[in-house]
Formats: C-alpha cells, structure tokens, sequence
C-alpha cells in the first residue's frame, strides 16, 4: 500500500468510528442501566444491542477492515 492508500483508508476508518459513536454511546448507557438494575436484557434490548454491534461491525469492516487475503481482524 502506498501512502495516499493508507491516508484514505485511515480517513475512511475515521469516518466509520465517528459516525458510530452516538450508536455506541446509546448501547453503552443502556447497558449501564441494566447493570445498575441488576437485570439482564430483554429480547428487544438483544435485539437493539446485537443491531448496534452488527452495524459498527459493518462499518468498521468496510471501511478496510478486512487485509487482502479476505481475513478480518478476528482472523
């Protein structure tokens, strides 16, 4: 990779991060309320927190997440 590739590849994981923060952040603080709770989630909270974690996941992996041989980071 040359050096303009890996600018615009870390301009676009910098993108993807960013626009994931506030999806984060909410998945975070519900996490925390439940925990503070002592509960676990419901199906819906599931539901959202899996939804949250796919996207960023999505992002994150399209943004270059994955290397040339079509592994991701987590192998």
């Amino acid at each position: 990779m040359n050096a303009a590739q890996l600018l615009l590849l870390g301009i676009q994981i910098a993108n993807a991060i960013s626009a994931g923060i506030p999806a984060a952040l909410r998945a975070k603080a519900a996490i925390e309320q439940m925990v503070a709770e002592g509960r676990n989630p419901t199906d819906a909270e599931w539901a959202e927190i899996n939804a949250i974690t796919a996207e960023l996941r999505a992002r994150l992996h399209g943004a270059g997440g994955a290397d040339e041989g079509g592994e991701d980071a987590d192998g």
